[in-house]
């Protein structure tokens, strides 16, 4: 098969989305694979070898590429020359914003392009924390109490919010991952400094309360031949209050010797069977990775949020059952059926409504 693997990205999580394409590549070594890099403009270029995360410092590629609507080809400029390659589907490797969030997704879509991710919607509400939370309420699913402030909103309404909140409290940028902007606060000073944080990375903040006895669990799931899977348990370690960049990244192959995985407690059905109701009701597809918080003192856990494209495409929480390349295929093979089952739907619909009054009204003048 022909295969677009799209990442990067005009996004603060641009250098990790790199580091997944460069993990996911080789489990597409049995397809013709087409490495579509997008730059920190959101300009999308073909890229011809096999880079390093590192080497992607220092490219200069030179063959854009693009798709049109209403066609499943891979554009892309060679020279003075437009040239094109019918795409089978696309594997994205994207992280955060204009990429992760529905955009790229629904330029896949317009052009009939199956890919390996959450649809537009999906990708959209699961990438907005504030709209994450409310869909979670609206299906019973146990959240901490947050509310929302806007860059514009004054002092008053920022001491309201903190004030009804409580301290501790964290304060999120509505829009962003891989923990950058997050900011623990125990009080006024604290939360004046996290929010002039936030605020330079979204315009509006998600204020949420903060746990201070807790532990994080995370759990996968994915479709394969029609069935909802779920993962073990995983239980990540942080080195300080919250994970942070560093635990995930710079500190990340010296911190999976902690992790425990597969993780077991009394909790583990129950967060199974939450991570598998979310993927239903949110209409998710893809491999997704749900992050819940277990509270030490009351024994209740809360989702945290959804990764519709998480980090390594949670390849480890599923090596026990597929090898990469088997991965990568049933991914792909979810995506191609669920663009089939689409095709399938009527999208005409013939209204006479032109051949009525309004062509009638259009025709005498």
């Amino acid at each position: 098969m022909k295969i677009a693997l799209i990442y990067g990205g005009k996004s603060c999580e641009h250098d990790i989305s790199i580091i997944t394409a460069c993990q996911v590549a080789p489990a597409l070594k049995n397809h013709e694979l087409y490495r579509i890099y997008a730059d920190r403009q959101n300009r999308w270029w073909l890229l011809e070898g096999d880079f390093t995360p590192r080497q992607h410092l220092f490219l200069k590629p030179k063959k854009r590429a693009f798709f049109k609507t209403g066609e499943s080809n891979l554009y892309f400029k060679n020279g003075l020359f437009v040239k094109k390659i019918p795409i089978d589907a696309a594997v994205l490797a994207f992280h955060g914003v204009n990429g992760e969030d529905g955009t790229a997704q629904g330029v896949l879509e317009l052009a009939g392009v199956p890919y390996t991710s959450a649809g537009v919607a999906s990708s959209g509400v699961c990438m907005d924390k504030l709209l994450m939370k409310s869909c979670f309420e609206g299906i019973g699913v146990p959240v901490l109490f947050g509310m929302e402030l806007r860059s514009c909103d004054d002092d008053n309404a920022r001491k309201d919010v903190a004030d009804l909140v409580g301290f501790p409290l964290i304060v999120k940028p509505a829009n962003l991952g891989s923990s950058i902007g997050i900011s623990v606060c125990h009080d006024e000073a604290e939360f004046s400094g996290a929010l002039e944080t936030a605020f330079s990375f979204d315009d509006r903040v998600l204020v949420e309360q903060a746990l201070t006895d807790f532990y994080e669990v995370n759990c996968s799931a994915m479709m394969s031949d029609g069935e909802i899977l779920v993962s073990e348990l995983e239980k990540p370690c942080a080195k300080d209050e919250i994970l942070s960049f560093a635990d995930k990244y710079v500190r990340g192959e010296k911190n999976r010797a902690f992790r425990e995985f597969p993780f077991d407690c009394e909790l583990k059905e129950e967060i199974r069977y939450t991570a598998h109701k979310i993927y239903r009701r949110l209409n998710l597809s893809g491999v997704v990775r749900t992050d819940f918080l277990v509270d030490r003192y009351t024994g209740a856990f809360y989702v945290n949020e959804v990764n519709t494209l998480p980090g390594s495409l949670a390849y480890y929480f599923w090596k026990d059952l597929f090898t990469p390349e088997q991965f990568a295929d049933t991914l792909i093979k979810e995506a191609a059926e669920r663009k089939s089952a689409r095709d399938k739907l009527t999208f005409a619909y013939d209204s006479q409504v032109l051949k009525g009054a309004y062509g009638a009204k259009n025709q005498k003048s």
